[in-house]
């Protein structure tokens, strides 16, 4: 099977789960293995779930991987935007006032969405 994505070509390897490994002139663009040691009880868990999921167990290590690695780096962003924050705050003392920040969460909590207040 051939696929044009753009000016390339691409020949269609194998078909995984919720992905395509394609060739592009004779170079395979496919992701590379990585082996993770599980215990017996987490693997019967895993297979137990695949089965009830109609999926296979890589494709559940790999939809694990993703979540872990989406959350984390949102985890890792706000971080750096509080230590952002907190250096402006630190420099310049500017700050939103207690009842500025009081009435825009009781407007949140009322159903209200506005702005947040700066």
């Amino acid at each position: 099977m051939q696929f044009v994505f753009g000016l390339m070509d691409f020949d269609l390897v194998a078909k995984g789960c919720d992905k395509c490994y394609f060739m592009l002139k004779g170079v395979k663009i496919m992701s590379k293995t990585k082996g993770v040691k599980l215990d017996d009880t987490t693997q019967q868990r895993l297979a137990a779930l695949a089965r009830i999921r109609d999926r296979s167990p890589h494709w559940l290590m790999c939809k694990a991987i993703e979540t872990f690695l989406d959350r984390e780096e949102r985890y890792e962003q706000e971080k750096r935007e509080d230590m952002e924050r907190w250096e402006r705050y630190q420099l310049t003392g500017d700050a939103v006032p207690h009842e500025k920040a009081a009435e825009w969460i009781e407007n949140l909590a009322q159903g209200k969405v506005t702005a947040c207040p700066k």
